[in-house]
């Protein structure tokens, strides 16, 4: 194996073994899928991820697939969005400034969550809910 194949390999099961370790409230016949919540100080737990909602493997690995792609190429917009959002409900400087600093930790989180779901998309059983649903651009 090349060490480009190593390290691929090594980031795969980095992104997937606390997917496993963590997985929540997925019993067997439920037709829940399991969550995986890193944000365990948030006092609101997140809902799912959309693409939780198909019905059938195929639709469920396409919706996950798309969520993670928007989230990892969209996720640099978050600081803009919150900055945005911060300045129209109060019409003043200062919380627009800390909306951005508040959307650039959330893109980051975006953009890895989102890439998360794009190495993990066959596996659907196994969800990473994203703080606020992920980007919410489109």
């Amino acid at each position: 194996m090349s060490r480009m194949t190593l390290v691929v390999v090594a980031a795969v099961i980095w992104c997937a073994v606390p997917v496993a370790a963590f997985a929540k409230d997925g019993k067997p016949g439920t037709g829940r899928v399991p969550t995986y919540q890193p944000w365990t100080a948030r006092a609101v737990r997140e809902s799912g991820s959309p693409w939780t909602e198909e019905r059938g493997w195929l639709n469920r690995a396409r919706g996950k697939l798309l969520f993670g792609l928007k989230n990892v190429l969209l996720g640099w917009t978050e600081p803009f969005t919150r900055f945005h959002r911060a300045v129209r409900r109060s019409k003043r400087i200062m919380p627009g400034a800390l909306g951005f600093l508040e959307g650039l930790g959330y893109g980051v989180i975006d953009t890895v969550g989102g890439a998360q779901h794009v190495v993990t998309f066959p596996v659907t059983r196994l969800d990473i809910p994203l703080p606020e649903g992920g980007v919410q651009l489109l």
